[in-house]
């Protein structure tokens, strides 16, 4: 009898083990405008390696900071490839252990489909009737704007100002304003809402993307897993089906 309680002991043991291998997880900051492909990479990762993979999205500038400030968490994915380039040239040392990458960020200008001020092409954003609602400097896309404003010499009648480009996204197919600067991917995600223009290439800003694993992680070698699966031809296959471009041209 106690040998078979014993067996029953040593069973449990190692359900509870395999249970708890299989809860093991990563903690990734990731721009708000990667939610919908990064759960699903996510998702694909967790069934094949048993590993969950739990977020937190937010501006990229933010969630900058939050590193800098808090320095845990394993991985990092912003969507301008500027704020990894400076958490390894900081003045606090080196945050990235090591990266990849992941694609390309286009940004465009989007009306709602009603587009009642009759925004046609780029160079409209100089008309008085626009009210424009951009990013703030905690979003990739504020910073990547005021660049490109500046690079076309345009100053918009901006109504609001967003932390995350999703939001950006939201308020114009609410109507809280004409005239937003998104993400080509986040447009895709709301297309049957908006328009989109594109602006022209002689003075937008074509980001580059990737991911970082954070010099502070205490699991590296699933993180370095995690951000290969990211990079690798699954992960940009995902990246292409929600609109992002993997390639330059």
């Amino acid at each position: 009898m106690k040998k078979i309680i014993w067996g029953l002991v040593l069973v449990l043991v190692l359900l509870v083990s395999i249970t708890v291998q299989a809860q093991e997880s990563l903690f990734v900051y990731c721009g708000a405008g990667f939610k919908k492909p990064m759960q699903e990479i996510g998702q694909l990762f967790e069934r094949k390696y048993g590993i969950q993979v739990n977020y937190q999205f937010n501006g990229s500038g933010t969630l900058f900071n939050q590193i800098k400030t808090v320095k845990s968490g394993d991985l990092y994915i912003p969507g301008d490839i500027w704020y990894i380039n400076k958490l390894k040239n900081g003045d606090q040392g080196n945050y990235i252990y090591t990266q990849a990458p992941v694609g390309y960020h286009t940004p465009v200008v989007i009306t709602s489909n009603s587009n009642s001020s009759k925004i046609k092409e780029f160079n409209d954003l100089n008309q008085a009737k626009v009210q424009a609602v951009l990013g703030n400097k905690s979003a990739a896309i504020g910073r990547v704007t005021n660049k490109i404003l500046a690079k076309a010499d345009l100053t918009l009648n901006t109504v609001a100002k967003m932390g995350t480009v999703n939001q950006i996204a939201m308020a114009i197919a609410m109507g809280q304003g004409n005239v937003g600067v998104v993400w080509r991917a986040n447009y895709k995600e709301f297309e049957d809402q908006l328009q989109m223009i594109k602006i022209p290439e002689e003075v937008n800003i074509v980001k580059d993307l990737a991911i970082g694993v954070l010099e502070f992680s205490d699991h590296k070698k699933k993180a370095v897993k995690f951000m290969n699966f990211v990079s690798s031809k699954k992960g940009q296959k995902i990246f292409n089906k929600y609109g992002y471009k993997t390639t330059k041209n």
